[in-house]
């Protein structure tokens, strides 16, 4: 599977989407809902490029973000530290874990 989608998109279609897919961003942070965002089964994907990125999504000028499972994980702790959590709260847990590897901590 290879999909591309607005960031809005893939955070609405979360749940749904595969655990085991990434997500390739065009740019090298998020900048906006509306950045678009490529889905796709890394394991599917035999073409690599000289980093062991799949061709396919470099050639477009996307490079790896996080996988799906870890934005599955990163919503699922948001949502345990903080049940009624907005979209701008979840991209923030994102972005956090993005850059520091680790979970962002919500003061309740």
């Amino acid at each position: 599977m290879r999909v591309e989608y607005s960031f809005f998109e893939v955070l609405d279609l979360l749940d749904k989407l595969p655990w085991d897919h990434h997500l390739y961003l065009k740019s090298e942070s998020l900048s906006g809902l509306q950045v678009s965002v490529l889905v796709l089964n890394d394991d599917d994907e035999l073409e690599r490029d000289e980093n062991d990125e799949p061709s396919y999504a470099s050639s477009k000028g996307y490079r790896y973000f996080l996988s799906v499972a870890d934005l599955q994980d990163i919503k699922e702790n948001l949502a345990i530290q903080k049940p009624s959590w907005s979209c701008s709260d979840l991209v923030i847990a994102i972005d956090y874990y993005h850059k520091n590897d680790a979970y962002f901590a919500f003061d309740s």
